[in-house]
């Protein structure tokens, strides 16, 4: 009974020392100011890019339709 009580206090104790707990301020937020307007000209990279590496392929196996619904009995 007691070992109960004791478990019981350090869960609420740990419980209130979470809650208690400050946020974490190591930095400012970013400041944005709403009335710069964005830069002219189409979004997108500064620089051309290239593809380096084949694209993965899915997980989808041939000749299956994912749209399709099974027969239900």
């Amino acid at each position: 009974m007691t070992a109960n009580r004791l478990g019981c206090a350090a869960a609420v104790f740990a419980a209130a020392v979470m809650w208690a707990c400050p946020p974490a301020l190591a930095i400012n937020p970013p400041v944005v100011d709403p009335g710069v307007k964005p830069p002219n000209g189409a979004p997108g990279p500064v620089q051309p890019v290239e593809r380096r590496a084949e694209c993965s392929s899915s997980a989808v196996m041939p000749g299956t339709d994912p749209a399709s619904q099974p027969r239900t009995r």
